[in-house]
C-alpha cells in the first residue's frame, strides 16, 4: 500500500518535478557558453584527466 503511493505521488507530480529540474537546469547554466552540455562534458573530461594521471605519471596500464 505504501510503495502504490509513492508511485501514484510520482505520477501526479511528474509534470511538476519536470518543470521545477528544467528550471533548474537553465537557471544554473543561463550564462554558460555550452549551457547543460557542461553537465556532461565535465565528467568526461575529468575521467579523462584521471586517465593520462594513472596511465602516464603512475604508469597503471588501463584495461
Amino acid at each position: 500500500m505504501f510503495i502504490k503511493n509513492i508511485i501514484y505521488n510520482f505520477k501526479k507530480y511528474a509534470f511538476l518535478m519536470q518543470q521545477l529540474v528544467s528550471r533548474d537546469f537553465k537557471v544554473k547554466y543561463k550564462r554558460s557558453v555550452l549551457g547543460i552540455v557542461w553537465s556532461l562534458l565535465y565528467p568526461i573530461l575529468m575521467m579523462a584527466v584521471m586517465a593520462i594521471v594513472f596511465s602516464n605519471v603512475f604508469k597503471f596500464s588501463m584495461p
